[in-house]
């Protein structure tokens, strides 16, 4: 099969590249920075077909999103903020809407699309499941998500196109540069004295290895039969930020640094005090994540270090 992968060069998209190679399958990448800078990339770059594009430019992404048989959405903005949500939309919203547009005219009949816990806000269900409602997300991010999902459902209904979603957790393993690990270990290696700890250090998430994350979408992507699917996807378990912490400075032979706190109890704008998906949907369709959310922080750890 040709998979067109947007985002390609990303954390997950990258990843889910390399597997889908050693798979057998063609794959195309469009992403918004030149391939040389794309470093997840250079061990197969001589195996991908890899285009710079603009996604906000609806008509040139029409030209060239053709002849795939999957498209895997993973293109989204990442970080977006309060100083400029036009930007945000634009890289958002506006290019999954681009994206469906060409989908839709050049008639191909799969995509997938990576959503996030960030759509449940803050929900007073854990585990939080599928059908929790209302969603009222907190932050701009879950709201592109949230309202990219809608996109992604009347295109579905309306045009004959196949969408899987998956609502992801904290995804973490190799070739990271952002996230608490991340953070964590460059604190560390510049500061001996302390470790400083965006919140009060309470907050729990939802982790789920980058193996068993790719695992997960290609097991839905291969036994889904419905026209619209959307999974939670994570271990189901947790584990609080002081917890990460610890074992960051264990694994870095760092345990007596003490930890210091901001002034706030959540560690920016929109952050969450808890993430707590129920995953019995998708360990009902036949899979489970062989991490638990310490599980795939340590083995994160290892990876980056």
């Amino acid at each position: 099969m040709h998979f067109l992968i947007t985002g390609g060069s990303g954390f997950i998209g990258s990843a889910f590249a390399k597997r889908l190679l050693s798979l057998g399958h063609h794959v195309t990448i469009f992403d918004d920075k030149p391939l040389e800078q794309s470093f997840r990339l250079e061990p197969i770059k001589n195996q991908i077909s890899y285009k710079q594009i603009d996604f906000t430019k609806l008509s040139a992404l029409k030209s060239e999103v053709v002849g795939f048989d999957v498209v895997a959405h993973f293109y989204f903005r990442a970080n977006t903020s309060v100083k400029d949500p036009n930007d945000d939309f634009e890289k958002s919203m506006l290019s999954t809407f681009n994206l469906l547009e060409s989908i839709r005219a050049n008639k191909i009949k799969k995509i997938v699309f990576l959503s996030g816990a960030a759509v449940y806000g803050n929900p007073s269900v854990f585990p939080t499941s599928e059908t929790y409602g209302p969603l009222t997300p907190v932050s701009l991010y879950g709201a592109f998500k949230i309202s990219s999902e809608a996109l992604l459902s009347a295109y579905s209904a309306l045009f004959d196109i196949d969408v899987l979603v998956f609502r992801l957790g904290n995804v973490v393993g190799p070739h990271m540069t952002r996230g608490i690990i991340f953070d964590l270990i460059k604190k560390l290696k510049n500061n001996f004295d302390f470790v400083e700890i965006l919140g009060n250090g309470e907050q729990i998430k939802d982790f789920i290895y980058l193996d068993d994350c790719i695992d997960g979408i290609l097991h839905v992507l291969n036994n889904s039969k419905e026209k619209f699917s959307l999974f939670n996807l994570s271990s189901g378990t947790t584990i609080s930020v002081n917890d990460i912490a610890k074992i960051v400075k264990q694994e870095m032979n760092l345990a007596h640094i003490t930890n210091r706190y901001s002034n706030s109890e959540l560690g920016w704008v929109g952050d969450v005090q808890k993430v707590h998906f129920d995953i019995s949907k998708i360990r009902q369709f036949g899979w489970s994540p062989k991490f638990d959310s310490k599980q795939a922080i340590v083995s994160a750890t290892k990876d980056l270090l």
